[in-house]
């Protein structure tokens, strides 16, 4: 099953729980490692969102 997952600062900018959350739920919805995120800045250069399109299903087992 293909799923496009998307996160979005809660506030101006992403947290690094923000970030973990995001890959954490990717990881869980079988992502591989090499998979590349989509990602929107600000000017300053910080992050703002992230979204990426899985093709799979969750490994056996759970979160690896």
């Amino acid at each position: 099953m293909t799923q496009t997952i998307k996160h979005a600062a809660a506030d101006k900018v992403m947290t690094l729980d923000e970030i973990e959350a995001f890959c954490r739920q990717v990881r869980a919805a079988g992502a591989a490692g090499t998979g590349s995120p989509k990602v929107r800045i600000t000017f300053g250069g910080q992050l703002r969102s992230m979204e990426i399109t899985v093709d799979g299903e969750a490994p056996k087992g759970g979160v690896q």
